[in-house]
């Protein structure tokens, strides 16, 4: 009797030490009890293309070509502002338009004339074209911000002439 008891014991041991470690266990909770419940994993927020700059302004200056002296280039300087971090950088478009276009005419031309560092909130840049450009022409400029999960859609810029 006293060998069934004590093999009672061990087995009974061996429930809860398998019931303590994450086995399986011949018990079973009472009816109506509460089963515990193992709380989500967290997943990490999402990247999302990054928001819209702002305030998008930019000056025309005529200045010498770098790669051709003897010709005119337009130097653009750009400011802009920016609730994104530090993880994005921006894109700089351009296009000219021709004889009655607007700027929405000849968007879809633009060209790509600067691409910052990250966290820019300002830039220079030079387009070398100047061919078949009339002198007067205003030009057409946009900014986009742009990070690993995507670019923001573009937004157009105001000629400022306090950055000429």
């Amino acid at each position: 009797m006293r060998s069934a008891v004590r093999m009672s014991m061990i087995l009974a041991a061996a429930v809860l030490v398998a019931a303590a470690c994450g086995g399986s266990s011949a018990t079973t909770a009472p009816s109506g009890a509460a089963t515990p419940t193992r709380a989500a994993t967290p997943t990490p927020t999402e990247l999302q293309p990054p928001p819209v700059p702002t305030n998008f302004r930019f000056g025309v200056v005529k200045v010498a070509c770098p790669d051709y002296p003897n010709e005119t280039c337009t130097q653009f300087p750009v400011v802009w502002s920016s609730t994104s971090g530090t993880d994005t950088w921006f894109r700089i478009w351009l296009a000219w338009p021709g004889n009655g276009e607007t700027c929405g005419d000849v968007a879809g031309q633009a060209r790509k004339i600067l691409e910052t560092a990250p966290h820019a909130r300002s830039g220079q840049a030079i387009d070398q074209v100047f061919i078949d450009i009339d002198i007067d022409a205003e030009p057409c400029l946009w900014i986009s911000a742009v990070n690993s999960a995507g670019e923001s859609r573009r937004v157009d810029g105001r000629n400022d002439s306090s950055l000429h």
